[in-house]
């Protein structure tokens, strides 16, 4: 399925769904390469990938400012579970981009110790509708 949204959303979805191969925090943990596995975002809780696209406070905040408040999408525990019950109906675009941009906002915190607040989250993810 072609979806209209940026390459690099079409690669999160593939590697997030078929292999889990983001690379987490509380991955790198498990295979030795660092020894705390908190999220850079929050510091409370361990980084796995629904935590840094949906259970982090940040991304709840996130979701909740683009109308995701059915308790439902906060529901299920199981990240392909997650993911296969969000990318149906009308908004599976602006799910797609999203979760690219949340792990985008946080790779940019770590890697370039830079943070992106809401606003400019909003606008970025704004700017990729308007090209569709």
């Amino acid at each position: 399925m072609a979806y209209p949204c940026s390459r690099e959303a079409e690669i999160l979805h593939w590697d997030t769904t078929i292999h889990e191969s983001l690379l987490t925090r509380s991955l790198l943990c498990r295979c030795g390469i660092i020894h705390m596995d908190r999220c850079p975002l929050c510091n409370r809780y361990t980084e796995t990938i629904l935590h840094c696209l949906r259970d982090c406070e940040f991304a709840v905040l996130f979701w909740k400012s683009l109308g995701f408040v059915d308790h439902a999408f906060y529901h299920e525990n199981v990240l392909y579970e997650w993911l296969r019950s969000s990318i149906h109906g009308a908004r599976i675009y602006t799910f797609l981009v999203v979760c690219w941009w949340l792990w985008r906002m946080r790779n940019i915190l770590c890697l370039a110790n830079e943070v992106i607040n809401n606003c400019e989250l909003c606008k970025f993810i704004s700017s990729v509708f308007s090209k569709i």
